[in-house]
């Protein structure tokens, strides 16, 4: 309860945001993700990205993007767990999103772009 109090603490703690700005969460992206081509533009360098580093990481952080990885008590025996590989998420819940174009899936990519335009602080 003790760290869930800090975390909640933490994030309506807007003074401290507003005084870090984006710099945290760019470091963490170039940092611990290996960047994002998004916002690096040319300076881009494919040959040191690492994917299974970045799924790694992601799921520390319970992202799991091309799969997911969990543990589930055994149906046949509750004193054991079984391992699960499913299917992770791009973002959008339904594969209908994906492949036809909808309102959802326009404001998504809005959404998006909004993201990495506040990231990049493009006022283009």
């Amino acid at each position: 309860i003790v760290n869930a109090r800090r975390l909640f603490s933490s994030c309506i703690n807007e003074e401290a945001i507003e005084e870090e700005g984006i710099d945290v969460i760019l470091s963490f992206i170039n940092t611990e993700l290996g960047g994002w081509p998004i916002l690096q533009g040319s300076t881009w360098d494919s040959s040191t990205f690492d994917l299974t580093n970045l799924l790694t990481k992601l799921g520390q952080y319970n992202v799991f993007t091309l799969y997911y990885v969990g543990t589930y008590p055994d149906e046949k025996n509750s004193s054991s767990y079984c391992i699960y590989v499913g299917q992770g998420s791009l973002g959008l819940s339904d594969r209908s999103y994906y492949i036809n174009e909808t309102g959802i899936t326009q404001a998504y990519r809005q959404y998006m772009k909004n993201i990495a335009l506040a990231l990049t602080n493009d006022t283009s």
